[in-house]
């Protein structure tokens, strides 16, 4: 999803982060469930949702 605009016009995406970090570890859950390629999300995307829980 492209995301247009300063984060400063949309105050939304801070709650949106605040509610990832706090689920990140069952985010990091489903996806090390290895979903078969066919699945919802494909190879792209699940490697970039797994980058994005990573503990920082």
């Amino acid at each position: 999803m492209l995301l247009f605009g300063d984060d400063c016009d949309h105050p939304e995406r801070e709650g949106c982060r605040i509610a990832f970090a706090a689920h990140a570890s069952a985010v990091h859950a489903l996806l090390e469930d290895r979903t078969p390629a066919d699945g919802p999300i494909g190879a792209e995307d699940r490697a970039s949702l797994l980058e994005a829980v990573q503990p920082q």
